[in-house]
């Protein structure tokens, strides 16, 4: 059941009430649980926030709240899967989801009051009719092979006309399914419901900021949809800065009427401005040398793991007339001359250097004189707070982690999550830099596809949904920047590392091919149906379809099926 109006649908019913709050490892999910705690604890509405790291995990976690609540929200989590199916609830619990993954489940666009979806209609694609999916069972034909002699001919056309169904059921579940992709931003969803309560703020506004460059820094959505968020997001900079600017409240001159009449809530501590920007890798708390080697579109317009591209980068930065030594100490140290003018200088050589890419739009939030950051910068370290390889913080203790480093009170938490994302980069631009050297991209046919040995002393850097995408990513676009095949920009690639977080098991994502415009991933289907083909367990992971788990002594015979199936 599609809501259409999250206010009285959803948000009033939970006054008096206490919500269960589950929510997944990822940053925009993490952007969405901050934002709406904030708004909950404006109405006093009692809330716990729990997140949840797979399917066993959820129904655990579920089974562990069930019996105290009513109403369970699901933060990027639900909508792929019958979750009442899952959970087997009471008849009198209510789920509302609010998940960014695509397709969701045809049972729950069609389970009626118990399952309430936080997303638009128009943005889940065109589900099938009810019809064709669910039918009256009463008439069902006994199957039996010895019954069809006692059969009249009308149950003999009757259950013909019964598989023909079935078929073409089938075949419409498989067309519909057949696709992950993504659809609206979870924190932008209860942003835009957070200016209906009248609530919206520059901090309410900053997260959902960040949740959207979480989904445009994975690749989950384009540029033609950034671009409709960015005009939507530029307007409610605008705005918000207004209402901060009209009504200051601490000059004794601020109007008492404007003073009165802006709700508390509103009344902001932060500034949130848009702005062209270098869109190089956290480069304020890095160096800009390392800032531009380690930046994926940057490091493969050079090439810099070959010696001949190192060389053209330190080119480009005596050309932008910034020496070396300068360039290699942190950006905050540099001559203050150099700081000013280096965006300036990098957009003049951008197009004789072919880095088309390497000035865009960003926001930056400030508090005081102190605290600036930029969106991009702020979801690498979320990111690398929820995906630390430290073995001595459970799961649960990375998330809270993460969830308190979006406090302006606690940048010290983000602050430790972009010295993690650095040390996450430079083992990217290693382990890409030994697969080129090494050629251990091979073509099989349909697809590309490499593996990460056991043993890699990276490897536990990389046994995460997002780190993986992030190196896959990464190595497909080295290897098409590197490779003299031109067929090599229309292949998908698929990247295998060990599950270091669970012995015996590997994690393997898919990703489409650099030419395809499309976000739409057909791998997420594609892995199931060569685990059902291999007799194989093969668990897609809650953070993205398209990445699995599956026991790594099957690997090539992944990769066989695969082919098979693609091909």
């Amino acid at each position: 059941m599609f809501l259409q109006d999250y206010r009285k649908e959803f948000y009033e019913l939970l006054f008096g009430q206490r919500i269960l709050v589950l929510v997944n490892y990822d940053v925009d999910a993490v952007c969405a649980a901050k934002l709406l705690s904030s708004l909950f604890r404006s109405d006093n509405i009692v809330f716990t926030i729990v997140p949840v790291l797979d399917a066993e995990d959820l129904y655990k976690t579920y089974n562990a709240h069930r019996g105290s609540v009513k109403y369970i929200l699901l933060i990027n989590i639900g909508a792929t899967f019958d979750i009442v199916e899952l959970l087997e609830p009471d008849d009198e619990q209510v789920f509302f989801i609010a998940d960014s993954h695509r397709p969701i489940d045809v049972y729950n666009a069609y389970r009626g009051d118990q399952v309430k979806l936080l997303m638009k209609a128009d943005d889940v694609g065109e589900i099938p009719e009810y019809n064709d999916l669910f039918r009256d069972s009463d008439d069902e034909d006994d199957e039996d092979d010895h019954s069809i002699a006692g059969m009249s001919l009308e149950q003999l056309e009757k259950r013909q006309e019964r598989r023909l169904w079935n078929e073409k059921r089938r075949q419409i579940l498989f067309d519909y399914s057949q696709f992950s992709y993504y659809g609206d931003s979870i924190s932008w969803t209860f942003f835009q419901l957070a200016c209906k309560l009248n609530k919206d703020t520059n901090e309410l506004l900053w997260l959902a900021i960040v949740g959207i460059y979480d989904l445009l820094s994975s690749g989950r959505i384009d540029r033609s949809v950034f671009k409709d968020y960015l005009k939507q997001l530029k307007s409610h900079c605008k705005r918000l800065g207004e209402l901060k600017s009209n009504v200051n409240l601490f000059k004794e001159s601020a109007p008492i009427d404007d003073i009165i009449n802006t709700p508390a809530g509103r009344r902001s501590c932060i500034s949130v401005v848009h702005k062209k920007d270098l869109q190089l890798l956290l480069y304020r708390h890095w160096n800009l040398h390392d800032s531009l080697k380690h930046t994926m579109h940057v490091s493969c317009t050079f090439r810099v793991w070959h010696l001949k591209g190192y060389k053209r980068l330190l080119e480009f930065l005596a050309e932008l007339g910034i020496p070396l030594k300068q360039s290699k100490q942190k950006f905050v140290s540099m001559d203050l001359e150099l700081r000013k003018h280096v965006q300036e200088w990098v957009s003049d050589l951008a197009e004789k250097y072919g880095l088309n890419k390497v000035i865009g739009d960003s926001f930056e939030a400030s508090h005081g004189f102190k605290y600036k950051f930029v969106a991009n910068d702020v979801v690498s370290g979320v990111k690398a707070l929820l995906e630390s390889p430290n073995k001595e913080l459970s799961p649960k203790e990375k998330f809270m982690k993460a969830l308190d480093s979006l406090s302006w009170t606690k940048t010290d938490e983000l602050m430790e999550g972009i010295e993690l994302a650095k040390l996450k980069y430079e083992a990217i631009l290693k382990a890409v830099h030994d697969i080129i050297e090494m050629r251990s991209v091979e073509s099989s046919g349909p697809f590309l596809h490499t593996i990460i040995p056991e043993g890699s002393p990276d490897a536990k850097l990389f046994a995460y949904p997002g780190s993986l995408i992030t190196l896959a990513r990464f190595i497909l676009e080295a290897f098409v920047a590197t490779s003299r095949r031109k067929r090599v920009v229309n292949l998908p690639l698929v990247v295998i590392t060990p599950d270091v977080n669970n012995a015996g098991l590997a994690l393997a994502v898919g990703i489409p091919p650099i030419a395809e415009d499309s976000t739409r991933n057909l791998f997420g289907k594609a892995f199931i149906q060569a685990g059902q083909t291999m007799n194989c367990q093969i668990e897609p992971t809650l953070y993205d379809l398209s990445v699995v788990r599956f026991p790594f002594e099957e690997r090539s015979n992944l990769f066989s099926t695969l082919i098979s199936l693609l091909s």
